[in-house]
């Protein structure tokens, strides 16, 4: 998770701590987006977190009706309008992103209803 405060910057200085033991800090490019979808059981790969429109988990069990409207939880969209604030829950009206976004399922295009913030998350 990157702080929106580095928008504009092209290097920031990070350093980790743990238990008070701190790393070498070491430069990181900032790059403006870097999308990605969260996973079902929050490992860095597997089955994306995607809700049908009656908010239940979509899987192989429990499929979308065809033409139905999809949430999917994801991360890395870049600076939203109104512009972000480090640690702010999103409430409505909900923030949307400056950057395009786009959408495939099954390589064709999806419609688009809402590419932002999710409320209370």
């Amino acid at each position: 998770m990157v702080p929106f405060d580095v928008t504009g910057k092209d290097k920031v200085q990070v350093r980790l701590e743990n238990q008070g033991a701190a790393s070498a800090t070491v430069p990181m490019d900032v790059v403006s987006t870097s999308p990605d979808i969260f996973t079902q059981d929050g490992a860095p790969t597997g089955v994306g977190l995607i809700h049908n429109a009656d908010y239940q988990l979509n899987s192989e069990d429990n499929p979308a009706a065809e033409g139905s409207q999809h949430m999917i939880f994801w991360t890395g969209g870049g600076q939203p309008d109104p512009g972000g604030l480090d640690g702010r829950i999103e409430f409505m009206p909900l923030s949307r992103l400056n950057a395009p976004v786009a959408v495939s399922i099954g390589g064709q295009a999806a419609d688009l209803v809402l590419a932002g913030g999710s409320p209370y998350a």
